[in-house]
């Protein structure tokens, strides 16, 4: 029933047709709040970075958890997997501070046969390590996933699409997943417990924890753990996520610079003021209610008003975050009857982000006639648009494995 009302709440925004041009976002991602406009990459990053990331921590999705005082790796597993054609191995990332401690599960595949260090992927999943690929040697969650639920060996293998871990080796890279619960416990439309990696940091450092930042913390955290790994060339990583996780993809590549690739896949680019806020708790802070043009379903329009406040202009926008992920590389994957990203609000934040990556000397871009092409077009900003619904699929995952591999 909740899914139907988000899917209602949405239809004002979408078409009953695909649009065919891009949504006009009239932002204007280089205007700072006093009016001042940013005119180079060293003023971008001296200036406006700085202001944006600070405006994302007070008023969108919260500020990163710290790094722990104590973190270390454990493998746990390893194995042949394909046929032989990769080595499967399973760690633990184990954190630790002042208020406890808090280990998760990471599934790495590594190819076999390819010369020198390979690059790698890290993607979150869904459901579990053991969903993306049917293997019974690959260890179930000890914790919750997706909706608060136990994994059990029902799930094993049931979502090998969405990561296809068989096909990122076959193109000779290494493979991080992880499941995001295990940082975060994801409810979707219901209450978050509070089970969470938050918890091992003392109050102080405890202010507004949220879960995507919790999410993209593991992302990193997976990135510590891969350099360690002598066969995985650390400084060619590349992070993904779809819906939800997309956004998490692009909160980690703005903050951490480490990953020179970026790929949100359905999700995490369209404008913050049509992002229903109230409806997924502990996504959103609050606060973000005073930009936003959807708040919740139900709610009589003065109770709306009282909790939106004032509505203003929005001084930054999420184009403002893609584009601290440059100037290094983005890759927008999306699906062309996707009613939760559609192609055109996707789009939107290449044509209202791609003057940052301008500033760098950056100057490949997908064009509108792109817009809805299935076919890829690569850049210093890449775009895809799939046939189907929101989703990833193998189709998004060799269009990225292809440009990766052109890098």
């Amino acid at each position: 029933m909740k899914s139907s009302i988000f899917v209602l709440l949405l239809l004002p925004f979408v078409a009953s047709a695909v649009p065919t041009t891009p949504y006009a976002t009239g932002f204007d991602v280089l205007k700072m709040p006093d009016g001042s406009r940013i005119s180079s990459a060293a003023e971008w990053n001296a200036k406006a970075k700085p202001q944006i990331f600070a405006f994302f921590e007070r008023n969108v999705y919260g500020p990163l958890p710290p790094k722990p005082a104590k973190l270390s790796f454990r493998e746990v597993e390893r194995g042949a997997a394909f046929d032989g054609a990769a080595e499967r191995r399973q760690y633990l990332v184990i954190s630790g501070d002042a208020c406890g401690t808090h280990a998760f599960q990471v599934l790495v595949y590594i190819p076999k046969g390819v010369p020198g260090k390979v690059p790698v992927f890290i993607c979150p999943n869904f459901s579990g390590n053991h969903s993306i690929v049917d293997d019974p040697c690959v260890q179930l969650p000890t914790g919750k996933v997706y909706k608060g639920v136990k994994a059990t060996e029902e799930g094993r293998g049931k979502r090998p699409e969405r990561i296809p871990a068989r096909d990122i080796v076959a193109k000779g890279f290494a493979l991080a997943t992880f499941c995001h619960c295990s940082l975060y416990v994801d409810y979707g439309l219901g209450q978050p417990d509070g089970d969470s990696v938050w918890k091992i940091f003392p109050p102080e450092k405890r202010d507004r924890e949220m879960a995507l930042t919790a999410w993209a913390w593991g992302n990193m955290r997976t990135l510590d753990l891969v350099e360690t790994i002598p066969e995985i060339d650390a400084a060619k990583a590349a992070v993904v996520g779809q819906s939800r996780l997309a956004k998490v993809a692009v909160i980690t590549a703005a903050y951490d610079r480490r990953f020179r690739l970026c790929c949100p896949n359905d999700g995490g680019c369209k404008t913050l003021t049509l992002v229903p806020t109230l409806l997924f708790p502990r996504w959103f802070l609050p606060e973000l209610t005073n930009w936003t043009s959807i708040v919740k379903s139900g709610l009589s329009s003065a109770e709306t008003a009282k909790l939106r406040g004032k509505v203003r202009p929005i001084p930054f926008d999420q184009y403002s975050l893609i584009g601290c992920i440059a100037p290094r590389a983005l890759y927008l994957g999306a699906s062309r009857e996707d009613i939760y990203a559609p192609p055109d609000l996707h789009f939107a934040a290449v044509k209202a982000s791609l003057p940052v990556w301008r500033l760098y000397g950056k100057t490949r871009f997908p064009s509108d006639a792109d817009m809805l092409s299935p076919e890829p077009s690569f850049g210093d900003i890449s775009w895809h648009c799939k046939p189907g619904p929101h989703s990833i699929t193998r189709e998004d995952w060799a269009h990225y494995l292809d440009f990766a591999a052109s890098l």
